[in-house]
């Protein structure tokens, strides 16, 4: 840890204290980067690459995007509302339309 950084955390008891107040301060960066891989993923296409390159590529993007923006997994304990479920079966519908959208023309018969 740099000497800056370390100077304003040597108050803390736990180490729990001290990346709770790292994950606080540093976190908000994250909100860039996210928005910079949604551009990135706004702008990728396939281009001629094969679908699996294409789809890694994508799926990079998406990991990246879920780190950035810290998507959490989350349940309900006892719960039978099947939220979590939900939102994983919104999102991965989502994603199924950006790799569809982005796809040559090639595969237009495949998309309808």
């Amino acid at each position: 840890m740099e000497k800056d950084i370390r100077s304003s955390v040597k108050y803390a008891n736990t180490a729990y204290e001290i990346w709770n107040d790292l994950k606080e301060r540093f976190a908000k960066e994250s909100a860039p980067r996210a928005y910079g891989l949604k551009q990135t993923l706004s702008t990728t296409h396939q281009n001629g690459t094969t679908v699996p390159v294409y789809y890694t590529k994508l799926r990079s993007l998406w990991d990246e995007i879920d780190c950035a923006l810290e998507v959490s997994r989350f349940s309900c304990s006892g719960c039978k509302c099947d939220i979590g479920k939900k939102i994983s079966n919104l999102k991965d519908k989502e994603r199924l339309y950006e790799f569809l959208m982005r796809l040559d023309a090639q595969f237009s018969v495949i998309k309808t």
